[in-house]
């Protein structure tokens, strides 16, 4: 067996060439904690010749492998944080981000008001940490919509007994008999494809490799064209008179979605959030039909 200061050393020459002293610094913490099942105050606590159990030391063996070729640490663990819970991850999904979770901030601080039930639809659920934690934090019944089936798979282990939630396959880019599963809904929300490939070159191996190149990537040639398609499922019927959209974008083309929803007539109220960094990184929107306006 090995000691908490041995394994600490351990994860560090393992991943030395891989991860930047900071982020590795915060890796062996993440690693010691899902090993041992203590809490990041706990490890603190801990004396450093403290053992750890033979099943400690497997689990840390288990994903350091996983870890040496690549792998994210999220997808290592099988879990990622987002709005103070764990999520199951693998790479059938996105590894849920920060930005994503002031998109939730976001959605928050305009419904939360709301006394009714909300019906509110997911376009792009990947792991469900939108739908889930906005079904957790509203009164809102939520549809869960991807594409990947395995993508779903993940989702539905994400959702918790009881929750109002209903995941549906079906495609954003393709209106066929599966969008008659989905009812007409007072809120959309979505975190759909939007970097374009060539942005690729400036992104982290560890990205590029493992996570799933169907949720991040839009068109070079048609950058836009999941917002395009998000609006035109909105005018469908899928979102009622007077409901709100609300979406993540690409920073760099913030003026250009926003563009797309304000050259649409039924679209008004057309919004640009910023992130913590202060880029546009988010997008709201009322839908008014020309009989509402």
């Amino acid at each position: 067996m090995i000691t908490f200061d041995e394994a600490g050393q351990r994860i560090e020459s393992a991943l030395l060439r891989l991860y930047e002293p900071d982020e590795l610094r915060s890796i062996v913490r993440e690693l010691l904690s899902e090993a041992t099942r203590l809490s990041r105050t706990q490890l603190l606590l801990a004396h450093k010749d403290t053992l750890l159990s033979s099943e400690a030391e497997g689990t840390l063996t288990r994903c350091l492998d996983r870890m040496r070729e690549g792998m994210p640490l999220q997808y290592a663990v099988g879990h990622a944080p987002f709005m103070g819970r764990e999520f199951e991850v693998s790479p059938a999904v996105l590894i849920p981000r920060p930005e994503t979770e002031e998109l939730v901030e976001l959605v928050l601080s305009r419904e939360k008001a709301t006394v009714t039930l909300l019906h509110l639809l997911d376009v792009g659920t990947g792991s469900g940490c939108l739908a889930v934690t906005l079904a957790r934090m509203l009164p809102a019944e939520v549809w869960a919509m991807d594409v990947s089936s395995e993508a779903l798979v993940v989702a539905g282990r994400n959702v918790t007994e009881g929750a109002r939630i209903t995941l549906v396959e079906a495609d954003v880019l393709v209106p066929d008999a599966r969008w008659d599963l989905l009812p007409p809904v007072d809120v959309i929300v979505s975190n759909p494809p939007y970097i374009m490939p060539s942005e690729g070159a400036a992104m982290a191996s560890h990205v590029l490799d493992y996570e799933p190149s169907l949720a991040l990537f839009a068109p070079e040639a048609d950058p836009l064209l999941f917002y395009r398609a998000i609006a035109d499922m909105a005018e469908s019927g899928k979102l009622r008179p007077g409901g709100r959209l609300y979406v993540e974008l690409n920073a760099r083309l913030a003026e250009e979605t926003c563009a797309l929803f304000r050259a649409r007539s039924s679209w008004h109220g057309v919004e640009l959030h910023k992130d913590l960094s202060g880029k546009n990184r988010f997008l709201s929107a009322q839908y008014l039909t020309s009989a509402a306006i």
